[in-house]
């Protein structure tokens, strides 16, 4: 007999004052799909970006022979991948928890999902 995650009785006793993690059952297939989508669309292409810079600057270095200098490598790079972490935060903060949402960039989703955070 397998036991799932949500057949666990839960001691309230011991959890309260803690934040209970909601199982896969409490959110909808279409929201989690509308985050992971978002998540990839925002952390993957600044992340694909990144990631070319690498070979770029050493074609430009080592084959065409131009100077670039070793900061300017270091601050492209941050700024790419540093953007991707960036997008996997603001995919998921974009997502609203209902279904019915159809607006692609999520803007006024995040800022009341950053609203409901930092509010004390």
């Amino acid at each position: 007999v397998e036991m799932k995650e949500s057949d666990v009785p839960i001691d309230n006793a011991s959890t309260s004052g803690r934040l209970e993690v909601a199982t896969s059952s409490d959110i909808s297939e279409e929201v989690t799909d509308r985050a992971l989508q978002r998540m990839l669309t925002f952390s993957g292409i600044p992340f694909a970006v990144g990631l070319v810079f690498f070979p770029l600057f050493w074609y430009l270095k080592v084959i065409k022979h131009v100077d670039i200098p070793m900061w300017l490598v270091y601050v492209i790079s941050t700024l790419f991948l540093g953007g991707s972490l960036a997008g996997i935060s603001y995919g998921l903060l974009s997502t609203s928890g209902s279904p019915s949402q159809k607006n692609f960039l999520g803007v006024d989703e995040f800022k009341r999902n950053v609203g409901n955070i930092t509010k004390k």
